[in-house]
């Protein structure tokens, strides 16, 4: 019975099956999609001249086109510009304005003269891309992995790629869906670079080259370079290799910082990073006690005052608030930090953005059956509390057997560890904008999260299961006898040729 579970579990067939059945569910997402929370304009208006059937692409507040294009719907159908850009509409810096570029061009190829932008037709470059590199990540875990570790690791893939609160960003022009859409891809190619393919050089360069375009995406993606640079080595050869590699992150890193410097809403940000986020996790009584931070004095009627609220403007003029100002009331007030992370832990265990819709007007939406939203409920009971205490299990496990003779089966724990620390370093920069729309700031980081659980646990599977049977392996290594005669020493799977 036991023989004839691993050759059903072996078999090409229930692969290919498995792989089918993630398409075909996945297909269902097409017709799940996030409303416009009044942000879209500033991603779109260089492209995008406004929603088909509506007036402009930001109607008069108090409408009914207001209301039915931001928060409550949302919609397919946009009427692009003319003349393919328009001028004026770069309100902000952003690689996503790329992305969404090379998707009407597509969109633009199959509609002929029309000018009608429809966003599941564009989307349909991202899911080919995401879906794409999890089926290569199923095929490479397969060939180089044990037969329990690749199904684990298959089943919890397959439940993050159905979770309908990440897919749903396709149909949306969000910024945060680049690192949706390309962090599988980066993945996948640090994999291949810690198993030792071929192929690591040029992996290197794409890892290089994908992160950088993320993390230019959104401002608090920018570190993502600084990130991946431990597993660049050796990008370049010759006597000056480590300087040629330094010099070469120092420009990624600066191409990603130019959203952060060049941001329209740098003043508004630094702002909320004090007045909606600092200041707020104390109690009135402590933040009555604070009537300056350095040399600015406290404005007590602003805090938790957003910059969109009707005294938000005047509050942001009269504050002048820095980033720094954040480091200065730590400084007076310990308890701001401990306080901070906690709160932003807790907006991270949830991963959908309650006060959007995610049904298009007069369309079927299938975004809440129970097969989409397993991750979702699972990612609830403090997940991202457990996947730090996996970080520093990884962490642990890297350090004490990078030189051991188990250190080739690290490779997946090695990728968790990336994820996972992009992850939390979004959680921090997400703080640039104070504690405001939290949960969907997280997103980003949240998926970076999800995929480290998803690389982590068949990661301790491959360290310390043998492979094809399931049992403990000590480290010792199995032997099988070729045709030829003679001993190979090698760790069995079903489908080792």
């Amino acid at each position: 019975m036991r023989d004839h579970l691993r050759c059903v579990l072996s078999s090409k067939g229930l692969f290919c099956g498995f792989a089918a059945l993630m398409v075909a569910l996945g297909a269902l997402h097409l017709f799940s999609g996030i409303a416009d929370n009044m942000d879209f304009n500033r991603s779109i208006a260089f492209v995008i001249d406004r929603p088909a059937g509506f007036s402009s692409l930001f109607p008069a507040a108090g409408t009914d086109e207001a209301h039915r294009l931001f928060i409550t719907f949302w919609h397919d159908k946009w009427v692009l510009k003319p003349h393919f850009v328009g001028r004026g509409g770069l309100v902000t810096l952003s690689t996503y304005k790329i992305y969404l570029f090379v998707q009407s061009l597509f969109v633009r190829a199959l509609n002929g003269s029309s000018q009608e932008y429809s966003i599941i037709v564009g989307s349909l470059v991202s899911r080919a891309i995401y879906l794409g590199t999890f089926l290569a990540l199923f095929v490479r875990a397969r060939r180089s992995e044990n037969l329990l570790a690749t199904w684990v690791f298959m089943l919890m893939a397959g439940a993050l790629v159905l979770c309908s609160e990440f897919s749903a960003y396709f149909n949306s022009f969000f910024e945060d869906q680049l690192a949706i859409i390309f962090l599988p891809l980066v993945a996948l190619f640090i994999y291949r670079i810690e198993q030792g393919a071929p192929s690591a050089g040029a992996a290197r360069w794409w890892v290089l080259g994908l992160a950088t375009f993320i993390g230019a995406a959104k401002t608090s993606f920018f570190p993502l370079p600084l990130i991946v640079w431990p597993f660049l080595l050796p990008l370049f050869s010759g006597r000056i290799a480590g300087a040629k590699t330094a010099c070469m992150i120092a420009v990624c890193v600066l191409v990603t910082l130019l959203p952060v410097f060049f941001g329209a809403f740098k003043g508004i940000n630094q702002y909320h990073a004090v007045y909606a986020g600092a200041l707020t996790v104390l109690t009135p009584q402590e933040a009555a006690t604070i009537d300056h931070i350095g040399s600015k004095p406290v404005l007590h009627d602003c805090i938790n005052v957003l910059a969109f609220d009707p005294a938000g403007s005047s509050c942001v003029a009269r504050a002048h608030a820095g980033y720094f100002d954040v480091l200065r009331l730590a400084l007076m007030k310990p308890e701001v930090l401990p306080r901070i992370v906690v709160t932003v832990f807790e907006y991270g265990r949830e991963l959908r953005i309650g006060y959007l819709g995610t049904t298009m007007e007069h369309a079927s939406n299938f975004m809440y059956l129970p097969v989409f939203s397993v991750w979702r409920n699972l990612f609830q009971h403090h997940a991202n509390y457990w996947i730090l205490a996996s970080l520093a299990i990884s962490t642990t496990l890297i350090v004490r057997l990078r030189r051991s003779g188990l250190s080739r089966r690290l490779a997946l724990l090695k990728v968790s560890c990336f994820l996972a620390v992009f992850g939390f370093v979004g959680y921090a920069t997400s703080l640039g904008d104070g504690l405001t729309d939290t949960t969907r700031h997280l997103i980003g980081a949240n998926y970076s999260l999800s995929l480290s659980a998803v690389f982590f646990v068949p990661g301790v599977v491959a360290l310390f299961y043998r492979r094809g049977d399931g049992q403990r392996d000590g480290g010792k290594r199995d032997s099988v006898e070729p045709a030829h005669g003679g001993v190979v020493s090698r760790d069995t799977t079903p489908w080792d040729a």
